[in-house]
């Protein structure tokens, strides 16, 4: 969450010419609703159930670009199916530049609980072995723009 995912996905989308298909535009569009609007009125648990069902179907599309939910890994099925699926890309961020990005946030359900540095501190020890245990190449980004990402990702997903 705060990483780039989103804006980094686009930036490929036009750099390589493929569709880009994020998660959770796409769990919204299912649900037809939002995905903080999910989360207040059926839980995290079936959110998670969507983010499954969505991984269950990476396959049914063409060449794409995917930007997920930074919980989609929480699921051991959902990890296997993104790694088999494509080259898969941790966008490694501190939770300090995490925190500091998304300060003034209110879109984030799991950001409106306290205070942000402790929520992506937590968030970070939950998930960061998840992260390297499923993605096939790690980019540190704390001091690079979006756009260096994309070119180095672009570099090395389409050598």
């Amino acid at each position: 969450m705060g990483s780039g995912k989103t804006s980094i996905g686009k930036l490929l989308s036009k750099k390589s010419g493929l569709p880009l298909i994020d998660s959770d535009k796409f769990i919204e569009k299912k649900e037809n609703c939002t995905i903080t609007e999910l989360f207040e009125t059926k839980g995290d648990d079936y959110f998670r159930s969507k983010e499954r069902d969505f991984c269950l179907t990476i396959n049914d599309y063409p060449p794409h670009i995917i930007s997920t939910g930074g919980g989609i890994i929480l699921n051991p099925q959902n990890r296997e199916l993104l790694k088999r699926t494509g080259k898969v890309f941790y966008l490694h961020t501190s939770p300090t530049v995490l925190a500091k990005r998304l300060k003034y946030s209110k879109k984030r359900p799991l950001l409106n609980k306290g205070n942000k540095f402790l929520i992506f501190k937590d968030l970070y020890n939950t998930r960061h072995r998840y992260y390297q245990e499923t993605a096939h190449h790690v980019i540190h980004c704390n001091r690079r723009t979006f756009s260096d990402i994309a070119d180095l990702i672009f570099s090395i997903a389409f050598k």
